[in-house]
């Protein structure tokens, strides 16, 4: 039962004590009440058969509601506290393992599945919850009162009660067997609605490409084969439940059976009211409620013990950026930047990306990076703004190595517009004030402005209050890097990183806008990826990588003078505009 051991559990368990003692009462209420309706139901009876006085028929009728209606406020009050308290103890859950996952870096989320991740904080800690709250409610109101029970059917008639409990242990003992093909499916079901989910979430997200490559049908193929899959480890699943189910009945019926058979002949020897033989039929029929929780109970374990194993990957996940325990902070952030023989490989990489990368960047300097496609560009940007974990001693901001920098306090620093431009669905102006909320409809209008998204802001009806679709599907790709351009801006960084945040636009437009951002933070330091080398002509100092090395730094002026790889590369794609009429390359 491993779940009993969550530690999200445990932390509830301890701050909510009154909540589970009021709980606790409410369950022996309920257990003493319940089990004394069936003595009661007995006495009334006996004293319709044996003629009694009315009244005493009328009390013990009268006493027979009261019971039974305590025990059902009871078993309200019971449901109401405990199952309450699961739900709560589900809340805190879902809050800490969101903001978990929130501490894990991007590499981490690059292994996963998205659809998987949703399934596991839904139906596993669904499951959880369920396996730590009903269920356990459930084994110790059937357990208090299945002890009650027996203790008075010895009471009643000793030698019913041992023929009575016989049929019932091998019940019991033979939904134990079963459990192992229970949690084995259970957890075949858990993996086949994560990947379920994941199919889905992929498929709404690329909407647009399965559009346009005609593949409707075979996408619904895909998720027929494994919506197929769920349903039939479902179905083995149910056939697995349905074995103890057939137990249980077969088990009840058996005990009806031995009442009537033994229970009569007692009856008639003299050795037994008739009375008390009504009382044992209603104990008996209480007891098979136990027998039957405690095959739910040991079900809805099984399962939890398979959903808690994929909610520990999650605990268990190390963030891949760690707050250092000596945090350092500069007397004034500038964004001055230095980075020395830097070598890195990403986690699961068979070889690095980046090999001795080393270079001076002062205060107030730009510095442009070009290079081929996977020459590390976005890699070296990731650790100077420490979204990734670059080897200690090797990248300084402001003379401290960022891994001792405070997180929060490097990222009001560094701010990185990357090249996707992920925005969320929401406004446009929600999007562009995600990394400064308090920024004033000035600044606002400044970095709209700055970013080249003004005339796109016009032409929308609503402006800067449009809705954008889901990770800003209703924008062109232009759009989209530039609200995420706007956004980095609107934080006013001290360092400013541009990842090729401008590619999805032509080169005109992407030299416009840059010679207009560059004029809005002139003095401040900024480090602008760009596959063309027009976009990086009038910068400080510019930065070429071939293969994660670095083969040229120096002035844009200095280098494109000389024959070495930016010069190259410079010609090559000026040969590529010339041969399509001037379209950039």
């Amino acid at each position: 039962m491993n779940f009993l051991r969550d530690p999200d559990l445990i932390a509830y368990l301890r701050s909510d004590r009154r909540t589970l003692l009021r709980g606790g009462v409410a369950l022996i209420g309920r257990t003493a009440f319940a089990v004394l309706v069936p003595w009661l139901v007995g006495r009334a009876f006996d004293a319709a058969v044996t003629a009694a006085p009315g009244n005493v028929f009328a009390k013990g009728i009268l006493l027979l509601i009261a019971a039974a209606t305590i025990a059902g406020l009871c078993q309200w009050w019971m449901r109401s506290l405990l199952v309450g308290a699961s739900r709560h103890f589900e809340q805190r859950a879902r809050e800490n393992l969101f903001s978990r996952l929130l501490k894990l870096g991007p590499g981490w989320f690059s292994r996963q599945k998205t659809g998987d991740l949703l399934s596991r904080l839904t139906s596993d800690l669904e499951a959880v919850r369920m396996g730590a709250g009903p269920a356990v409610m459930y084994l110790a109101d059937t357990g208090l009162r299945a002890i009650a029970i027996t203790i008075t059917m010895y009471g009643v008639s000793p030698l019913l009660a041992t023929c009575t409990l016989i049929p019932i242990t091998l019940v019991f003992l033979g939904l134990k067997a079963s459990l192992k093909k229970v949690h084995d499916r259970s957890l075949v079901v858990q993996e086949q609605q994560g990947a379920l989910s994941s199919r889905a979430q992929e498929s709404f997200a690329g909407a647009r490409v399965i559009k346009a490559f005609g593949r409707e049908d075979d996408e619904a193929r895909r998720f027929e084969g494994l919506s197929r899959q769920y349903i039939d480890a479902n179905v083995s699943l149910s056939r697995a439940r349905a074995v103890t189910s057939g137990l249980i009945e077969c088990g009840g019926d058996c005990v009806v059976a031995v009442i009537i058979l033994v229970g009569g002949n007692e009856v008639l020897g003299g050795r037994m009211t008739l009375g008390s033989l009504v009382a044992f039929l209603g104990y008996v029929e209480m007891l098979v409620w136990p027998v039957i929780a405690i095959g739910w109970v040991m079900s809805l374990w099984q399962r939890a013990k398979a959903s808690e194993g994929r909610l520990q990957e999650i605990r268990q996940a190390t963030p891949e950026i760690v707050e250092s325990t000596a945090t350092e902070s500069p007397a004034k952030t500038t964004g001055r930047v230095s980075v020395r023989n830097l070598s890195w490989k990403p986690k699961g990489a068979s070889r690095p990306v980046l090999h001795d990368v080393s270079f001076e960047l002062k205060s107030g300097e730009r510095l442009g990076i070009v290079g081929r496609i996977g020459s590390g560009k976005s890699s070296l940007l990731h650790l100077v703004a420490r979204l990734e974990e670059p080897p200690p001693g090797t990248i300084f901001v402001d003379g401290i190595d960022v891994r001792n920098w405070k997180i929060s306090e490097l990222r009001r620093a560094i701010t990185l517009a990357p090249q996707d431009g992920f925005l969320f669905s929401e406004t446009l102006k929600a999007n562009v004030l995600y990394g400064n909320p308090g920024a004033s409809e000035t600044d606002i209008t400044r970095a709209v402005d700055d970013a080249g998204l003004t005339e796109a802001v016009d032409s929308f009806p609503d402006r800067l209050e449009t809705m954008l679709g889901e990770r800003g599907v209703t924008l062109s790709g232009g759009q989209r890097q530039r609200t995420a351009l706007a956004r980095a801006i609107l934080t006013d960084p001290a360092l400013l990183l541009i990842d090729d945040g401008l590619s999805a636009v032509d080169a005109d437009t992407e030299e416009k806008i840059l010679a207009s951002l560059m004029l809005r933070l002139k003095g401040r330091t900024s480090i602008i990826v760009s596959h063309r080398v027009s976009a990086i002509r009038n910068l400080d100092r510019v930065l070429v990588l071939e293969a994660g090395r670095v083969v040229e730094f120096g002035s844009p002026g200095e280098l494109l003078t000389q024959s070495g790889p930016l010069a190259h590369l410079e010609k090559l794609q000026q040969d590529v505009e010339a041969l399509e009429g001037g379209e950039a390359a």
